[in-house]
């Protein structure tokens, strides 16, 4: 395991494909946009 953080299987995630564009860019307060920030914070270099 590599991060404690789950990215859960929601609708807006599959959305990404058809909008090409990251989940923050088109749907910022969205749960899925705040667990891709959570799994960010957790893996990024310091």
């Amino acid at each position: 395991r590599v991060a404690d953080t789950v990215i859960p299987a929601l609708s807006i995630i599959e959305q990404m494909v058809e909008r090409q564009a990251p989940v923050p860019a088109f749907a910022p307060s969205s749960r899925a946009a705040q667990c891709y920030e959570d799994l960010w914070a957790e893996v990024r270099p310091s």
